[in-house]
Parts: C-alpha cells; sequence; structure tokens
C-alpha cells in the first residue's frame, strides 16, 4: 500500500501533513510518501516516511503552472494507491493522475479557499473570483473518494458538494508524544500570556501588543512569543516596544522546531488569539487553540470566528473579544486575571477536553478510519 501526500504550497515538515497525518499513517503503511517543495528545514526524525522534493518556480505569471506540471510529473511516477492533497493545485494534480491510475484521491481542505484567494485580488474582484473558484471546486471535488475539513464550517461546505459519507472533519490537535506530557505550573504574581506562531499584522500582533501595554499598567504580566516576527512586524515590535519601554514585558522565543514548542507553551497561564475579521479566517480552526487547550491555558479568541466560539461556548475553556480592538483584549485578560478561580476553572475544562476528544490521537483515529474504508474500496 503505497500512500503520497502531494503538496504544491505546504513545506514538508508542516505540522499537520508530517507531524499529525503522515506520522500517524506511518504506524499502520510502511510506504508513505510526501512530495513537496524543498525546504531547507527539514524534520529531524522522519518515523519511516519518505520525502521527494520538487523545485517550486519563482515566476510570479506562470510559476504555479510549472510548479503543478513537475508536481504532476514526479507525484506521476509513484503510482500510489492513495494521493491525499492538500490545496486547489495539488487537488487538480491529484484528480489528474486518477484518470490514468486505478488510485483513490483525498482532498485535505486546511482552509475555505474560496474566501482565502479572493483575499489575494483587489476587493472588487473578490465576489466573481470567489464564485469562479467555486465552480471550479465542485467539480474537482466531486473527482474525490473522501474529502477531510480542518475545521466543522470547512467540513459542511464540503459535504454540500460530495455528501456527508464522504467527509469528515480532521482538526489540528495536539500531538501528545511530540509536545511532552503536562505538568503542573505555578500561578503567582506575574501572569505569563501567549502566542504560539509567527505573528503578523493579520494575525492580531498589534492588538496583542497594545493591550498587553494596557494590561502592564495594572498587572504584572509577560508576553511571550512562541515563534518570531519578521519583515515589517518585526521593524514595528522593536519600534513599539522601545518607545512604550516593554523590552522586560515582551519576549520572543526566535523560531522553534516543533518538539520545543510544547516546553515553550508549558509555563503559560492566558494563550492569545487574534486573528482579523477576514473571510477566511470566520470559518478556519488553528492549531495553536488546541495546544493551548492540551496544556490547559484558556484562551481570549476573536468574537467573529466560528471554531472558537463553539468551544469557548460548549467547552468553558476561554473568552472571546473584538480582536480590532487593543482594549477589549485587555479586558478579557484583565478579567481572567482577576478572576482566578474562574480562569483555574476553564483551565481544567481545557485539559480535561483535549484528553477527552480534542489531542491528536482522536483525528488519529479518523483518519485510520477513511484509509480503510477506502482500501476496502479500491
Amino acid at each position: 500500500m503505497r500512500i503520497c501526500h502531494i503538496t504544491s504550497g505546504h513545506s514538508p515538515n508542516d505540522d499537520r501533513i508530517f507531524y499529525k497525518e503522515a506520522r500517524s499513517l506511518s504506524k499502520k503503511y510502511n510506504d508513505v510518501w510526501i512530495v513537496s517543495p524543498y525546504a531547507e528545514i527539514q524534520p529531524s526524525i522522519t518515523n519511516k516516511i519518505k520525502f521527494k522534493f520538487i523545485k517550486k518556480s519563482s515566476r510570479k505569471l506562470t510559476g504555479r503552472i510549472e510548479t503543478m506540471e513537475e508536481l504532476y510529473k514526479v507525484a506521476l511516477d509513484f503510482d500510489a494507491d492513495i494521493y491525499h492533497c492538500h490545496e486547489p493545485e495539488s487537488l487538480a494534480v491529484a484528480t489528474k493522475i486518477k484518470k490514468k491510475l486505478n488510485c483513490k484521491v483525498i482532498f485535505d481542505s486546511h482552509e475555505m479557499w474560496s474566501a482565502s484567494i479572493a483575499q489575494r485580488f483587489p476587493k472588487s474582484l473578490h465576489r466573481p473570483v470567489s464564485y469562479l473558484y467555486k465552480l471550479y471546486e465542485r467539480s474537482k471535488i466531486r473527482e474525490c473518494d473522501y474529502v477531510i475539513g480542518a475545521s466543522w464550517a470547512i467540513s459542511e461546505h464540503l459535504a454540500s458538494i460530495i455528501g456527508s459519507q464522504h467527509t469528515e472533519t480532521i482538526l489540528n490537535c495536539t500531538p501528545a508524544d511530540i509536545f511532552g506530557g503536562v505538568r503542573r505550573r505555578e500561578w503567582n504574581n506575574e501572569t505569563i500570556v501567549c502566542h504560539e506562531g509567527n505573528l503578523p499584522f493579520a494575525r492580531g500582533l498589534i492588538t496583542m501588543v497594545k493591550a498587553i501595554e494596557i494590561v502592564s499598567r495594572k498587572h504584572p504580566v509577560k508576553f511571550k512569543i512562541i515563534g518570531d516576527v519578521f519583515g515589517r512586524e518585526k521593524d514595528w515590535l522593536e519600534s513599539y516596544v522601545k518607545l512604550n519601554n516593554l523590552s522586560r514585558i515582551i519576549e520572543r522565543t526566535g523560531w522553534l522546531d516543533y518538539g520545543d514548542v510544547g516546553p515553550a507553551l508549558a509555563d503559560c497561564h492566558i494563550g492569545l488569539v487574534a486573528l482579523q475579521n477576514l473571510p477566511n479566517n470566520v470559518v478556519t480552526s488553528a492549531n495553536k487553540e488546541f495546544n493551548y487547550m492540551y496544556f490547559g491555558i484558556p484562551f481570549v479568541a476573536p468574537d467573529f470566528r466560528l471554531s472558537t466560539n463553539k468551544l469557548i461556548r460548549e467547552e468553558k475553556c476561554g473568552l472571546s473579544a473584538d480582536s480590532r480592538s487593543p482594549e477589549s483584549y485587555a479586558g478579557a485578560i484583565m478579567h481572567m486575571i482577576e478572576h482566578r478561580k474562574e480562569t483555574l476553572q476553564m483551565s481544567e475544562n481545557a485539559r480535561r477536553v483535549s484528553d477527552q476528544k480534542y489531542s491528536w490521537i482522536h483525528m488519529e483515529r479518523k483518519l485510520f478510519n477513511i484509509y480503510e474504508e477506502l482500501i476496502l474500496r479500491r
């Protein structure tokens, strides 16, 4: 049984593709491949997973087509039993391969692509671009054997095209074997607030930093950026920190190996998610929410975001706020600090439901079920 993950845009060590899905599949199947663009940083532990790299074209106009052609040529040679694709370009490649080979195709949608692609164009073109992509998507998804949504809302959308019997939700939950055990942490006078991952403006950098500055006027607080900021965001952050004398409050770990993220999170008290209100952000679901929950870290998240609001409403593990407003986020953070008993209960809730249904082991079972069903259909 040969399984081939193909991606035109993700790195070979992508959190979802490599550290979660491919590693899980390698427990049951001996011939698991990832075909992806080359990346300087590659997984140090491969778990029997094999890699084939393609050259990603740097040309702006024709680059995507050239990359797709290269991906098709390389992936076709594998003659895999199942092709598992992760974005619109690799979906086109996989369905084209299916016409040549007796194979199965899984489309794993991390984004609401109609919204994500439309956002790359001027606002006046958002609606027609989204409409045209939906036409393409409906055609291609109907050629798939199974589809996976990385959030509940994405899965609902996919099921409306192919049917719920061929659709599954596999959330970006935390792999416990990588993130390690959860230890009891102290919460004394200082509160450690964190954000995990890359932090550009669109993910709420300004809202978070200004909120922390407001909170620091009243409470001892540290803001731990587990990851880093780059480019314009780095320039803005360093200028703001210097101007407001925040160097003792804001800490950046720098970019970490995936296995080092867990220990960096373990001592934090409150997590932040502050994505800005863009159509794709309404329906997607982030890794960090589940990473926070794994460590029992209650979080503050945008009030427009469907997945986090579902978690907050049903699991009582955080608060929602207006991600455009530093004052709103500061208010939520201070509420958590000042109502510590309530916050500690949120922490217990987060840890419990992570164990019960939101750790990767639960998603892994769903992944195995999909593959077992497709193998039986061959």
